[in-house]
């Protein structure tokens, strides 16, 4: 006689914190077919624990290195350290011409007040007219 053990289902936020990863990837590796999920009613979503564990096995951990005949570079190689120099540069770049510009600005009308006040009120505003404008199209 084979005897079975019982599946242990889990919610998706217990799958998310005994995996640690996030609800998003979770639902990637769904998408990916690494897991699946199993609906139990309208609204009630469970993974097997085994399933799971077999996950783990076929996600790669952060900084291994690929496979060998992947044809991936792995974390470390010589072009992702140049790609990333070369979006490091490109930053600041982009960071030393923000602050060319606000300079400028600046000079022209003096000190900058925080814009985050008046982009809220606008935002209000803009609330405000679209529901008016919702409610006059029903």
């Amino acid at each position: 006689m084979v005897t079975t053990t019982p599946t242990e289902w889990l919610t998706l936020d217990q799958a998310c914190s005994y995996l640690n990863v996030s609800r998003r990837t979770l639902y990637r590796w769904r998408d990916h077919g690494i897991v699946t999920f199993h609906r139990l009613g309208p609204r009630q979503i469970r993974v097997s624990r085994q399933d799971l564990n077999d996950a783990l096995s076929q996600v790669p951990s952060v900084g291994a290195p690929a496979p060998k005949d992947s044809g991936q570079p792995t974390t470390t190689s010589a072009a992702t350290l140049e790609e990333r120099a070369a979006l490091a540069e490109q930053r600041r770049i982009v960071i030393a011409d923000m602050r060319a510009f606000r300079e400028k600005l600046q000079a022209k009308y003096g000190e900058l007040s925080d814009s985050t006040p008046f982009i809220r009120k606008l935002r209000r505003q803009a609330d405000k007219s679209t529901a008016g404008d919702s409610a006059v199209k029903r």
